[in-house]
């Protein structure tokens, strides 16, 4: 089966990330994160923890990843791999760098860095919306951006690794996450014969250079990461009551001076189908009136991931949304398999080094 990196970018951390009651070993959502030290004293790290900096910091090159800045799903993609030189290929690989600047267990809780780049150039693609998140009755909003404004932290707890997501104040935990399962291997020999492993999400980028009769190797310490992820807050993510890609700090409520009672015995419609107040039960988990589906919502965008519909009362207005309980792994990196017209998700994400990056950029910019 041939697999391939879905284009829609923004892996999932930039997915679907919230709040709500504390998950076993987490931080309450609500609360403020300390920049002045470590989360726990450790004395040295654990095996995920270095495996973690080997990447991630900045002093070692960062963490990458690629995809393809061109819509894979609306042309035939497979013949046009067959044409591109490899000035055209250039031009249409992005690559995004996360970095930290230092480890946290010396200087504790540390920003992530994020770097969006068209392969090959210097200049950075700023992209930046916003989420919305309900906590303590209120919604409260967090960036996702391709940019140093990125609100994800990183400490160490015990032997774990923890990603906290932070509110725009720079300070509210919105929702906590613990990275698993950290794995590196070395990348040696020619980059077309590179572990699937390794690239199955980035499957036709190895493809191009096999038409390309790619004689590239990989150059002296190249490794690839995979790593897991785990939430560890229930996590309720406020939706606009019809699509939009968020780029101001507004939402769209599905009734305005409205409560949950009468607005359900209706029915609402969000997102193409219709709810109704015996589907689900009201209860007060993130500081106000909040209605929960008994049952999980089944659709392509939610893998074998459990969310939950929800509907919050808020000042007199109701708005939809999206929940995960603490506890469950999320998705990893999405790919796409052209024959079966189907975009499966990995349970894991594959990041590479920079020796392994510089690689493949190597090989793509020949001319």
């Amino acid at each position: 089966m041939f697999l391939t990196r879905k284009l829609s970018y923004f892996p999932l951390v930039c997915l679907l990330v919230a709040c709500g009651g504390g998950g076993s070993g987490s931080t309450s959502t609500g609360s403020t994160i300390n920049n002045g030290g470590s989360a726990a004293i450790v004395s040295s790290l654990s095996e995920d923890q270095r495996q973690f900096e080997s990447f991630y910091l900045q002093s070692n090159g960062g963490a990458y990843q690629f995809h393809w800045g061109i819509d894979q799903l609306s042309i035939d993609f497979a013949n046009l791999l067959t044409t591109l030189t490899y000035a055209e290929a250039k031009d249409l690989i992005e690559e995004n760098r996360f970095t930290i600047a230092q480890s946290p267990l010396n200087f504790g809780s540390q920003a992530e860095s994020r770097e969006h780049y068209v392969s090959g150039d210097t200049k950075k693609i700023d992209t930046r919306y916003y989420n919305a998140y309900l906590i303590n009755g209120a919604i409260v909003y967090s960036i996702v951006a391709e940019s140093d404004e990125n609100p994800f932290r990183y400490s160490y707890v015990g032997n774990t690794v923890r990603m906290d997501i932070l509110a725009l104040d720079n300070k509210t935990i919105i929702s906590s996450y613990q990275l698993e399962n950290l794995r590196s291997r070395d990348l040696i020999g020619g980059l077309i014969n590179t572990p699937a492993e390794a690239l199955v999400a980035y499957a036709d980028l190895a493809q191009y250079l096999v038409y390309k009769k790619s004689q590239a190797s990989y150059l002296p310490g190249a490794k690839y990461l995979l790593a897991s992820k785990r939430i560890l807050t229930d996590t309720f993510m406020i939706d606009d009551c019809v699509p939009v890609l968020r780029k101001v700090t507004s939402i769209i409520p599905c009734f305005e001076n409205s409560n949950l009672q009468d607005a359900l015995s209706k029915g609402i419609k969000a997102y193409g189908k219709t709810y109704f107040l015996n589907e689900g039960t009201v209860s007060k988990p993130a500081g106000t009136s909040v209605w929960i589906s008994n049952s999980p919502r089944k659709d392509i965008f939610t893998g074998n991931e459990k969310h939950y519909r929800f509907f919050a009362e808020i000042g007199g207005k109701i708005y939809p949304g999206d929940l995960q309980y603490a506890g469950q792994m999320l998705l990893g990196d999405q790919v796409y398999d052209r024959k079966a017209d189907a975009a499966p998700y990995l349970d894991y994400s594959v990041y590479l080094n920079k020796p392994a990056r510089d690689s493949f950029v190597a090989a793509i910019l020949k001319r």
